[in-house]
């Protein structure tokens, strides 16, 4: 079973992962009523719910073990190294179960009694977000320690060079796209659950699955946007550039997003009310023109700082 690859064990623990998690959100469930599910639409509301908030945990494991493993030489799909994933997969999970059931209700009920008196209209997105990102931390933290602890019992295999001229711009691409998409959910993820609280019938979830075809559509535009950019094939893996073009790309968009929906809001008010009670449409056409015009800006964004990162011109000249 030894076959050398960039994203199988980073895949594989990411699965691993998400299985055990699984298992034990649905034993919880069986544990507490006794009874798994009443119907067929309630298991998959939890099995969707569940997978949409994995979204974040999911990728950044697969971008933390990517680069460690690379870091390490750890390239073999051998029965050892897969036999230390699934460990470290399960210490993970025990160590998210212990923040859900011990850590997570004393910060809720500090945050009830302290701060959502006064943040009443953002009280559950902003408590979903910062445990969120609270556990988003703590899984990347004890993936790369966990990684780290092992790295002496891993088969490594220095020999072998996984970044060659031929793959090096897809691997980067990869990554960023994942890197990309996992700290953007982190915020988008929380602040959809928070607008569907308050309704839930099956519109709840159907708008959940059109999230996840419009985000489906966005990344493969913004794939299709940047991969050009991703033309320089680097000797090493270019951690550093990774997050910060990111990071970069998702500070900038942000600005971006707030200011053209501000601008939006500002036409919108100086718009007679009773003209939009008549034509509905007219603000439904707003709002998409606004969403085209926030994507537009991303796309333009991110293609800057990728080809400031990642191009052939920059990257040479540099040289």
């Amino acid at each position: 079973m030894k076959k050398a690859s960039f994203f199988k064990l980073p895949l594989l623990l990411a699965f691993a992962y998400w299985l055990m998690g699984l298992i034990i959100t649905f034993g919880m469930i069986f544990i507490r009523t006794n009874d798994l599910m009443n119907s067929y639409s309630q298991s998959m509301a939890v099995f969707i719910g569940f997978s949409v908030a994995q979204i974040p945990n999911l990728l950044l494991l697969i971008v933390i073990l990517a680069c460690s493993l690379y870091s390490y030489a750890v390239n073999e799909l051998t029965t050892k190294n897969v036999l230390l994933l699934i460990l470290i997969a399960l210490t993970i999970n025990i160590v998210v179960f212990l923040f859900n059931h011990f850590i997570t209700p004393i910060f809720i009920q500090f945050y009830l009694s302290n701060i959502a008196q006064y943040y009443d209209s953002i009280l559950m997105f902003s408590y979903q977000f910062v445990i969120a990102l609270a556990k988003y931390i703590v899984i990347g933290l004890i993936c790369f320690w966990a990684v780290m602890g092992f790295k002496n019992m891993f088969n490594r295999n220095i020999n072998q060079k996984l970044l060659q001229q031929s793959n090096s711009a897809k691997i980067h691409l990869t990554l960023f796209i994942l890197l990309f998409i996992s700290m953007s959910s982190l915020f988008l993820v929380p602040l959809v659950f928070s607008l569907l609280s308050h309704n839930q019938d099956n519109s709840a979830y159907q708008a959940m699955l059109w999230f996840l075809v419009f985000s489906m559509i966005f990344i493969l535009m913004l794939v299709f946007v940047v991969r050009t950019c991703f033309d320089y094939a680097f000797d090493s893996l270019q951690i550093a550039k990774m997050i910060k073009s990111t990071v970069l790309v998702l500070i900038v968009s942000a600005v971006a997003i707030i200011v053209i929906a501000g601008l939006t809001a500002f036409i919108i008010t100086k718009i007679p009310y009773h003209y939009f009670v008549l034509n509905q449409k007219l603000m439904l056409l707003i709002v998409l023109f606004e969403i085209f015009i926030q994507c537009v800006f991303v796309f333009f964004i991110a293609r800057v700082c990728t080809k400031r990162y990642f191009s052939s011109g920059f990257n040479a000249t540099a040289q």
